[in-house]
């Protein structure tokens, strides 16, 4: 049975204010910065386009650098079923979910009691990161000493390359870990994607992965195969047999000024399914890589 976050995580409330519906178009941009919400300092939406999209993006608390392909450089994603080739680039939520996580390092070589930001499930053994884009979000996890076994950074096949060329960027960084970060292609879907040890994910992490109606459906089915899903037994797929005995947890942090409706509509389709919600409250983020107003952090766990 997966345990709950700290009590101080709240139930997710559907009343959240950044919830809402998408801006005209399901592909619309951000909405101004300051249009009823403050953007943080180090956002990147501050950014000219050079930094943005071309330059190496270093996360300084955890020493991650992480290569950007600029669209220009990127046809072979931009061929596929991204065609903003979103995954290339950086974007806010990925930075807020790598500050959350930067905390666990101080949390694991402390003796005295867990902070909000450490979970009582950590470490884990196996973790897989979905949509990871630059991988920047499965790098810092894996650099902030949360797992055990083996980290698989995923997206679509012509951006694993991108994946792979970041991982051993970093191998200063990772130094005897390094072995234990691989890059797979993973298309979103009911398939159940399994470790390298053949075993299923423990972990499921991922930034920014719900920023269009399009999305919910396959990120849906994603979550629910890799979690277990009440819709569905052992007979109809072997592999759902060794989800009874274990309870995946899944650490999301999802950008609300894109697309709020459709971070709406996931939550209360994975709620159909029986999984719980719980939102990390303010005092749980980074203190400086946080943005309240445009990115959430969620636990989905069943109980």
């Amino acid at each position: 049975q997966g345990l709950p976050m700290p009590t101080m995580w709240a139930a997710w409330d559907p009343t959240h204010p950044r919830l809402g519906q998408c801006p005209p178009g399901e592909d619309a941009d951000a909405a101004d910065a300051g249009d009823g919400y403050e953007l943080p300092y180090w956002s990147r939406t501050w950014q000219g386009y050079e930094e943005r999209f071309r330059a190496d993006y270093v996360f300084e608390p955890l020493g991650i650098s992480v290569t950007q392909a600029p669209k220009a450089e990127s046809k072979g994603a931009a061929a596929s079923t991204d065609p903003g080739v979103t995954g290339t680039t950086v974007w806010d939520a990925a930075v807020v979910l790598a500050g959350y996580m930067a905390q666990w390092r101080e949390d694991l070589s402390s003796t005295q009691t867990r902070s909000m930001a450490m979970p009582a499930w950590l470490p884990a053994e196996r973790v897989i990161e979905i949509g990871a884009g630059t991988g920047l979000a499965g790098l810092s996890a894996m650099a902030a000493g949360a797992v055990l076994g083996s980290v698989v950074l995923t997206d679509l096949p012509a951006l694993v390359p991108l994946l792979e060329k970041n991982i051993k960027a970093n191998r200063g960084v990772l130094k005897a870990n390094l072995h234990r970060v691989t890059a797979k292609p993973f298309v979103w879907g009911p398939a159940v994607p399994l470790a390298p040890d053949g075993r299923p994910f423990d972990l499921i992490i991922g930034a920014d992965i719900c920023y269009r109606e399009s999305m919910v459906e396959p990120l849906l089915s994603t979550l629910l195969a890799t979690m277990g899903s009440a819709r569905h037994t052992a007979d109809d797929d072997p592999i759902i047999e060794g989800l009874e005995s274990r309870s995946p947890h899944a650490l999301l942090a999802l950008g609300l000024e894109h697309c709020p409706s459709a971070v709406e509509r996931l939550f209360r389709a994975l709620k159909a399914d029986g999984l719980s919600i719980d939102m990390a409250p303010p005092e749980a983020f980074h203190p400086e890589y946080t943005s309240p107003h445009t990115v959430c952090i969620v636990h989905v766990y069943r109980a």
